[in-house]
């Protein structure tokens, strides 16, 4: 198959860096939460801030550095090998939608059992795990629907672009389509038929007009060149 091309290797200080960056994005909204819910309980706000935005900065660390290290074992193997000189084995595609359902539900049972640990102690290392797991779950299952339906969507514009398809109605063409509906669908043919109508009935109405105009002149003429009779005079 082919010796693995660059980048097919597992850069630890890479995944680390990308960790830390999204830790960072996630205790932004950690550091605002966390001044609100103080606020609101009138406790030391830079303290709840601090733990807070601690909190989510270990949890988006975390599950992106574990799903990165699920979704990337073949690499990680690669790395094994090449530090004993063993040779490379190949690297598969990009994960398919099971693979990062698997990925996402391990990243997020270690990330809950790893907080439930920290801030809530030991016996909340299990409910963390089960919690969390079923969040990223859920959450990338309603990603991976979202992602098909977009893609969706992107070949079917393509599709009726190249005239390969038709265009798909919306709720209101669809009852609009039906036979008790008072509405009906108006295409671009049919505006462009109406619209034609519209002006020749105008044009008709203005021509209408401009043969009135056209009589009422030469009735006004006829009417100022006619020889005025005066009365007679008696003597």
């Amino acid at each position: 198959m082919g010796a693995p091309e660059p980048g097919q290797v597992f850069d630890l200080s890479q995944t680390l860096t990308q960790a830390g960056k999204v830790g960072a994005v996630s205790a932004i909204p950690g550091l605002l939460s966390g001044g609100l819910i103080a606020q609101l309980h009138k406790r030391n706000g830079l303290w709840f801030s601090a733990l807070s935005g601690t909190q989510f900065f270990i949890i988006g660390s975390t599950f992106w550095a574990v799903r990165s290290c699920v979704l990337e074992q073949a690499q990680i193997r690669n790395a094994w090998n090449k530090s004993r000189g063993s040779p490379l084995i190949p690297v598969p595609g990009p994960p398919s939608s099971s693979e990062k359902v698997r990925a996402t539900t391990i990243s997020s049972a270690v990330t809950g059992a790893i907080i439930g640990q920290l801030f809530r102690g030991r016996s909340n290392v299990i409910p963390g795990a089960i919690a969390f797991s079923i969040i990223g779950w859920s959450g990338q299952h309603a990603w991976n629907w979202n992602e098909r339906k977009r893609l969706g969507q992107r070949e079917k514009e393509a599709a009726v672009a190249e005239g390969q398809g038709q265009e798909e109605l919306n709720w209101l063409q669809r009852i609009a389509m039906k036979k008790w509906s008072p509405m009906s669908i108006l295409t671009d043919e049919k505006y462009e038929e109406l619209l034609n109508e519209k002006i020749l009935s105008v044009e008709a109405e203005i021509a209408l007009i401009d043969q009135r105009m056209h009589e009422y002149r030469k009735e006004m003429e006829k009417q100022r060149t006619a020889p005025t009779v005066q009365p007679e005079q008696k003597n």
